[in-house]
C-alpha cells in the first residue's frame, strides 16, 4: 500500500488517559506539546487505544512508542491487528538508559522485529538497532510545532541563561561551573530543577520547577540563551524548541538537535565546562555571532516542523528511506 496524506488513517496506540495540551492560541491553534504525541497532529490522526476490534478497522497505520511497559501493549495489539493495517514502532529511550528499561536485548529485538516499520529519534540508536536487526531502522525525530513557536519569539531578551536539567542523568553540579564563568549582570535559572530532587539555589540564581509546556515556552522565549546539560545521547526536543524560539542553545553534540540546529554551539564533550562557558560568553560579547546563530537555527529547525515530519515519515513508509 502507498500511503498518502489523503488515505492515511493514523492511530498512536496508548493505554494512558489522553490529555489535551492546550494554552493560548497562536496562529489560530492551541500550542501542542512537542514530541511523540504531536505525531497525531502532524498526521491528522488520533492518540488512543480503540475500545473494540471493530473500531481498530478505522485505521490503517498504528504506532507504538516502545518502552518496557509498552512491550505488553505491542503483544496485545498484534493479536488484534486488522488485516492489511501496518504497524510502526519507535524507541526514544536513550541508549545509556537501556540497562534499566530493556534488560533482555534478545527479547526486545524479537518483539520489535514483528513491526512493519521501525524508527528511532536519534542516529546512534537507529544504527545500533539497524545493525542488530539487519534491517533499515530510520532516524526520524518526533515533530515540533515550529511555525507556532516562531510566533512566540520576543524582541527583548533578559540577561538570563537557562540551564536545562533532566531527571535522567541529573547533571546539575558540573554545569554550575559554567555558570560561574558568566559575566557580571547575567543571572542563571535551573530549569526543571525539581526533577533533580534537591535545592540548587547555592549553584544558580533561580530555580524553575517543571511546569506546563505553554509556561515553559513563554519563559524560554525571554532568555538570552540556554545551556543543555545532557550527558546521554538524545534527540533533544528542548533544543529544537529553542531554535524555533530564536534562543541560542549551547550543549553536547551527542544531542542530535544541537548538532543539527546549533552547529556552532555544539560541544564534543558533554562536560566541557570551559568550552561551554567560552561559547556563552561569545554569544554575549559578539552580537553578530549571536544573530548568525539564530539565523542558522531558524533555517535548520524547519526539518522538525509538522509538515516536514509528515513528509519524512511518508517517505519512509513508502520507500524505506
Amino acid at each position: 500500500m502507498i500511503f498518502t496524506e489523503e488515505n492515511l488513517r493514523y492511530c498512536l496506540l496508548s493505554w494512558d488517559p489522553y490529555e489535551e495540551h492546550t494554552g493560548n492560541s497562536y496562529g489560530g491553534e492551541p500550542l501542542p506539546i512537542s514530541g511523540l504525541y504531536n505525531w497525531a497532529n502532524a498526521l491528522g490522526g488520533v492518540r488512543k487505544y480503540p475500545s473494540c476490534p471493530e473500531e481498530l478497522a478505522d485505521y490503517n497505520l498504528f504506532h507504538i512508542n516502545i518502552t518496557a511497559r509498552n512491550l505488553l501493549l505491542l503483544s496485545t495489539f498484534l493479536k488484534q491487528k486488522p488485516k492489511g493495517a501496518k504497524l510502526i514502532l519507535n524507541i526514544d529511550f536513550a541508549v545509556e538508559l537501556w540497562r534499566s528499561a530493556f534488560t533482555h536485548p534478545d527479547f526486545l529485538l524479537d518483539q520489535i522485529d514483528r513491526a512493519d516499520y521501525i524508527f528511532s529519534v536519534e542516529p546512534l540508536m537507529a544504527e545500533i538497532l539497524g545493525t542488530a536487526l539487519k534491517r533499515n531502522v530510520a532516524c526520524i525525530p518526533h515533530p515540533v510545532s515550529v511555525e507556532q513557536l516562531i510566533l512566540k519569539r520576543k524582541e527583548r531578551r533578559l540577561n538570563q541563561i537557562g540551564f536545562a536539567l533532566h531527571r535522567y542523568d541529573m547533571n546539575d553540579v558540573v554545569p554550575a561551573f559554567v555558570a560561574r564563568q558568566l559575566p557580571a549582570g547575567f543571572q542563571t535559572i535551573a530549569l526543571g530543577s525539581t526533577e533533580t530532587k534537591r535545592n540548587l539555589l547555592h549553584m544558580y540564581t533561580f530555580m524553575k520547577e517543571s511546569c506546563a509546556f505553554e509556561e515553559l515556552m513563554e519563559l524560554t522565549s525571554s532568555l538570552y540563551a540556554v545551556y543543555e546539560t545532557y550527558t546521554i545521547h538524545s534527540y533533544g526536543r528542548y533544543s529544537v524548541e529553542c531554535a524555533a524560539l530564536g534562543v541560542p542553545c549551547v550543549g553536547p553534540a551527542m544531542v542530535s538537535s544541537i548538532k543539527d540546529c546549533f552547529p556552532d554551539l555544539a560541544l564534543q564533550e558533554p562536560n566541557d565546562v570551559n568550552g561551554g562557558a567560552r561559547l556563552l560568553n561569545k554569544l554575549i560579547a559578539e552580537p553578530e555571532f549571536y544573530l548568525d546563530v539564530i539565523s542558522k537555527a531558524t533555517e535548520r529547525v524547519q526539518k522538525y516542523s509538522l509538515k516536514e515530519s509528515r513528509k519524512r515519515l511518508l517517505t519512509f513508509l513508502n520507500t524505506g528511506a
